[in-house]
């Protein structure tokens, strides 16, 4: 995830730094940057740990046909303001609900992953016992 954030982020550094730069080219480059760029910078700069970047990347999800890099990047962008103080619990807490208020249609779709995802295997031992 960090080494393809940066390596778009230099993209857009050096299409910027150049003097014949074209806008569309710029605003290709741009829109190559992953939305969660800014969780991988907050983690090189030491303003959040990577159990956090771990819990706001679960919480918030993929991008679905529901719910676009753009809305996971705004989303993002609040969240890294409050999360600083956090443990990591809280903050996929936060990110979950988060995502649940961006896409609400979804929630049931998820629930019944999360819920399939459970299971429970017992088995009876050669000595008669279920384990």
């Amino acid at each position: 995830m960090m080494a393809d954030t940066e390596a778009a982020e230099k993209l857009v550094k050096e299409a910027l730094s150049s003097p014949d730069t074209d806008a569309a080219e710029v605003a290709e480059f741009v829109a190559k940057v992953p939305w969660h760029a800014p969780i991988a910078r907050a983690v090189t700069a030491g303003t959040l740990s990577v159990d956090a970047a771990e819990s706001i990347r679960a919480g918030l999800g993929q991008i679905d046909a529901a719910v676009t890099a753009e809305k996971l990047g705004a989303a993002l962008e609040s969240l890294l303001a409050e999360v600083s103080t956090l443990n990591a619990d809280e903050v996929f807490k936060r990110a979950r609900r988060m995502r649940n208020h961006l896409d609400e249609a979804g929630i049931a779709a998820r629930e019944k992953q999360a819920h399939d995802d459970r299971y429970l295997k017992v088995y009876r031992l050669s000595t008669g016992t279920c384990a």
